[in-house]
């Protein structure tokens, strides 16, 4: 599940939004309802930015597919706003979407409150028997609901896609306990997501966890989740009530005062294995497959995917001291005697002081589970000398509002953890302290007036370079320059995710490289020992692939560029091999795989010097223990030379997208290309073989109006006849050229 399952997720995003007709719906009370009934599925609906549409029932879309987007808004103009409705008896609709069918919704405003300020119970339900995707893109969601934000009931399977999107107030300050933002029922063997798909979003101020997905007996009871650059802020208790997980991704994340609730060591045996005695059975938020059984043999299902990695997680010292200090001295009720019970709160990760106990800890490990990795973590109360974990929020107004949690959690945890009595807590949680974001001047619901609603982003050194790419942790948003660089490489950060790579990404913000293809043949490639070579067709580059399972042997390949990959297959049979750049030791590989994956970036490293560098892949006989074999290969490598060259020529705006003839044309073995774009957006612009393998990418980075002109060097390909194709938004356009030496 490498180069594949990327593709696959993307194609499930972006298979969305084909061509067909748009809507405009004018703004006003009722008309977007009303364009939905007339129209159905047939239509995209686009809303107009800044206008209000006021709903005047829920939306359904019983059978046809929906797709809801905002047009652009101008600098500190609101999108599209989407306000709830209310009964004819003065209450708040329950839901705004009733999801019978796939629903898309971009670029818009959804306000759960109505004129009086009364809010829903939650955004989004979905009454399908049937299998259903969800993508919701730059959707901004205040307040969110009293409860929850997506309920799925009994929808078998769902996919979910949330992206660049802003999640404010959800739940309420009565109590501990009030819902879950995503929650899926359907049972077994249908239960949990086929796809969960977290972006680049905030969450700010929820309830009582962010997930209850089918924590049902059965195997895989949720397919892929994967949950990466977030921002998680101000929260009562869990991630995930779940622990079915076939594939689960927690990637570049920031969780900030996000579980404040103690957790009463008692209530461990509500997840399997849970041990309630003992100071160091601590369980994690992360407490996925600790218990999922292969039924027939009894054993743990290993071959599970677990990859909790480059995370920071902060909990204010005053919550950390009600679990120790306070708890110490209190008793139950304040009668002086009855003793409170253990508790704790939990961290994302498994504790130090609980690695014994912890089945996540023993699990991650083990060797007898090779996919399961936890490390690169970040917080503030692990560790010797624990890192600052602090964001350092640009925005003051989030440490006012962390004294109100504070302030509140006491007597919520009198009440929800240790079982006091409601008239032995004084204050009550309601009265002592309101912990969600406002971002207006009053507490007015039902009628937002500030855009934006917030402003997360923060100063602290050390978490601005954190992630696995050297970027901030947290939702991407908040940092546009950092936003632009993650999004060109997006691809190749993805994948090294997926191959469940811990070692930091090196990227640049600079992706203009011109990659060229080097066969496994290629005579300045230097194999010591018993390599063989294969001949296995098509699959292959060229055909062929150089392989061992031999410890020590070993292929060296001198080069001069700024970049190196190495391509190999991998395989059931596959093993490790350790990987130098010019003698230095920079990762071990593993090439199991299974299934059989061909065409894999298995080592990439675009961070190098201008010059001459030497790459060495040392095969070292070793396999994890669910290979057959030791065997590794190579299939080719590719070199990134020097930066590509883009002119921008000055001849006006164009009208229209254009990607000219090459010239000259056939060339030797310099060519020009001029193309032109009418609109900002990311731009790409790559060569391909006539087996459709890429062979140089020459522009791949966000582009403003204009012409351009780039000059391709080809000198290190083969003659014969190539394609080269631009790519911006939805246009496209492929042409030929010819190399002649």
């Amino acid at each position: 599940m490498k180069k594949l399952t990327i593709f696959l997720v993307f194609l499930l995003f972006n298979a969305t939004l084909f061509a067909q007709t748009y809507l405009d719906v004018a703004p006003g009370y009722g008309t977007l309802n009303a364009a939905i009934t007339a129209n159905q599925g047939n239509v995209i609906y686009r809303l107009q930015a800044g206008g209000w549409y006021g709903l005047n029932g829920i939306i359904e879309n019983s059978g046809f597919p929906l797709t809801i987007v905002g047009t652009t808004p101008a600098a500190g103009q609101m999108p599209a706003e989407i306000q709830t409705a209310t009964n004819a008896d003065g209450t708040v609709l329950g839901y705004m979407f009733n999801m019978i069918g796939d629903l898309t919704l971009t670029n818009v405003f959804l306000v759960n409150a109505d004129a009086n300020n009364s809010i829903g119970m939650g955004v989004f339900t979905s009454a399908s028997t049937t299998p259903i995707k969800v993508v919701l893109d730059s959707v901004t969601c205040d307040p969110v609901g009293t409860a929850y934000c997506i309920v799925f009931g009994n929808t078998p399977r769902p996919k979910l896609f949330m992206t660049n999107s802003l999640f404010l107030r959800r739940g309420n300050l009565s109590g501990a306990n009030d819902g879950w933002f995503w929650t899926i029922n359907g049972g077994a063997p249908n239960g949990g997501f086929d796809t969960l798909y977290v972006e680049n979003n905030t969450f700010m101020c929820g309830g009582t966890g962010m997930g209850s997905l089918a924590a049902v007996s059965g195997a895989d009871s949720n397919n892929f989740v994967w949950i990466n650059h977030n921002s998680f802020v101000f929260q009562k208790s869990q991630l995930f009530w779940a622990w079915h997980m076939n594939s689960y991704f927690v990637t570049n994340n920031l969780f900030f005062d996000f579980m404040t609730q103690p957790w009463n060591r008692h209530w461990n045996v509500f997840f399997p294995d849970g041990d309630t005695t003992g100071s160091q059975s601590k369980l994690a938020l992360v407490n996925q497959d600790t218990a999922s059984y292969d039924s027939t043999n009894g054993v743990l299902l290993s071959q599970r995917k677990l990859f909790v990695e480059y995370n920071s997680f902060y909990t204010d010292p005053r919550i950390q001291a009600y679990t120790t200090s306070w708890a110490a001295t209190h008793t139950k009720n304040n009668d002086g005697v009855t003793p409170l019970d253990n508790a704790y709160i939990m961290h994302l990760m498994y504790p130090p002081d609980s690695a014994g106990v912890n089945r996540e800890a023993r699990m991650a490990n083990s060797a007898a589970f090779p996919n399961f990795f936890e490390g690169n973590y970040l917080d503030n109360f692990i560790g010797t000398n624990p890192p600052n974990t602090d964001p350092q929020w640009t925005n003051a107004k989030f440490y006012a509002i962390q004294d109100s949690l504070v302030s509140w959690t006491l007597p919520a945890a009198e009440l929800n953890t240790w079982g006091f009595s409601a008239n032995n807590v004084n204050p009550q949680p309601n009265q002592a302290g309101n912990w969600f974001w406002n971002p207006d001047t009053v507490y007015n619901y039902g009628n937002p007036v500030v855009w934006p609603r917030l402003n997360a982003s923060y100063k602290n050194s050390t978490m601005l370079t954190a992630s696995i790419e050297g970027l901030p942790l947290g939702d991407l948003n908040w940092f546009p320059a950092a936003k632009a660089t993650w999004q060109a490489n997006k691809a190749e950060i993805m994948n090294h995710i997926l191959e469940e790579n811990a070692s930091p990404m090196y990227i640049t913000s600079d992706t203009n490289f011109t990659w060229t293809t080097i066969d496994d043949t290629d005579k300045s490639i230097i194999y010591t020992g018993s390599w063989q070579i294969g001949l296995w067709g098509s699959d292959y580059y060229d055909g062929t692939a150089h392989y061992t399972a031999n410890a020590g042997d070993a292929a060296q390949y001198t080069f001069t560029g700024v970049g190196i990959k190495w391509i190999a297959a991998m395989n059931s049979d596959h093993g490790q091999a350790k990987v130098y750049i010019d003698s230095v030791y920079q990762t071990t590989v593993d090439l199991y795989s299974s299934p059989a994956q061909v065409h894999q970036v298995v080592y990439e490293n675009k961070g190098l010097s201008k010059g001459q560098h030497t790459i060495k892949i040392v095969c070292l006989g070793l396999s994890n223990p669910n290979a057959t074999a030791q065997f590794i290969d190579i299939d080719a490598f590719e070199v990134a030379s020097s930066v590509t060259s883009v002119k921008t020529v000055d001849s006006g705006v164009p009208h229209n997208f254009e990607l000219s003839q090459n010239y000259p044309n056939p060339f030797n073995p310099t060519t020009e290309i001029k193309y032109s774009i009418p609109k900002s957006g990311i731009v790409t612009l790559k060569v391909y073989n006539l087996l459709g393998q890429e062979v140089a990418a020459l522009v791949n980075q966000e582009q403003k109006p204009g012409n351009y002109t780039v000059n391709f060097d080809a000198s290190k390909l083969a003659s014969g006849v190539y394609m080269y194709r631009i790519q911006s938004g939805d246009f496209s356009l492929t042409k030929k050229m010819v190399l002649l030496k």
